[in-house]
């Protein structure tokens, strides 16, 4: 059975990682975002992200991506 306390338990567990070629979306957001370079500023990795139907580039810390409450992310098998 699928419950708020397993969706936290399976999130604690697995946390999310962006790595290059990783794709999420932002609730919210019909947007699709790939991550194209993964790179470090300052000493903080950050992520150079592409919207896949625009091609609008962003560049922000992946600390910023992976807290944002709205961020999920595409699992590999989902793509195609």
């Amino acid at each position: 059975m699928f419950n708020a306390l397993s969706s936290l338990k399976a999130r604690m567990s697995r946390p999310p990682v962006l790595v290059e070629g990783s794709e999420f979306s932002l609730a919210g957001e019909d947007a699709q975002w790939r991550v194209a370079a993964v790179r470090m500023l300052r000493g903080i990795p950050h992520a150079l992200i592409e919207q896949i139907t625009t091609g609008e580039t962003k560049t922000m810390a992946i600390s910023a991506i992976l807290s944002n409450p709205a961020f999920h992310a595409i699992p590999s098998a989902a793509r195609g």
